[in-house]
């Protein structure tokens, strides 16, 4: 799967689906708190996963994943 700069990959609050690996590009990982500016929580990179607590937990998806630059993912 191909993603451009910006885009938005998991949304916070979500059902998980899926989890994904990073072929190629930069994510930020980023949380919303009620009255404040959004948290960067991590950066991923190429080789690393995300998306898989939610699918392991059954919880909904505690962040989003913002893509920081155009991205291959699996």
């Amino acid at each position: 799967m191909l993603y451009e700069a910006g885009d938005i990959i998991i949304n916070q609050g979500d059902k998980p689906d899926c989890f994904y690996i990073i072929v190629g590009g930069q994510f930020s990982v980023i949380h919303h708190v009620k009255g404040s500016e959004e948290v960067r929580l991590a950066r991923l990179g190429q080789g690393e996963v995300f998306g898989e607590m939610g699918i392991l937990t059954e919880t909904r998806r505690s962040a989003d994943v913002r893509a920081d630059t155009n991205v291959t993912l699996l």
